[in-house]
């Protein structure tokens, strides 16, 4: 078979496995959304594991704190008063929260790289004041 043939076979054959995927398997896939909160448009995964891609927590002052997995795999997040800040580490999973203690002190999670473990970081009226961690 000669090189054009050979490529031509291998895009049909690519062409032909992507639109043959069920629906089940397209939507385990992770997309890229924006923002459907008024917040700044930053891109960020939804799909998939990452649900609707947003995890909103509100505050007492009316606004709200946006938590997504940026392009980079870290987790962002902003408030309805500022740009878009990092708190790095790669996760594979949409933002979750535990110890909701009122609206400044509560605990972020999300899942990390292998799909398995997740991580957490503590928040106070000081901010983040924790790396990222493992339960045990």
């Amino acid at each position: 078979m000669n090189k054009p043939a050979a490529a031509l076979a291998t895009l049909t054959l690519l062409a032909t496995a992507v639109l043959t995927a069920t629906p089940a398997q397209a939507g385990d896939l992770p997309q890229v959304c924006t923002s459907k909160h008024g917040f700044d448009n930053g891109s960020f995964y939804c799909g998939g594991a990452y649900g609707d891609g947003e995890s909103l927590w509100p505050l007492n002052s009316g606004d709200w704190v946006d938590f997504v997995i940026g392009l980079d795999h870290a987790v962002w997040f902003r408030t309805t008063n500022s740009g878009w800040n990092s708190l790095g580490g790669y996760f594979t999973g949409k933002v979750t929260f535990t110890k909701k203690l009122n609206d400044l002190n509560f605990t972020i999670n999300a899942l990390g790289s292998d799909g398995v473990t997740t991580w957490s970081r503590d928040r106070t009226h000081k901010g983040f004041v924790t790396p990222w961690y493992v339960k045990s």
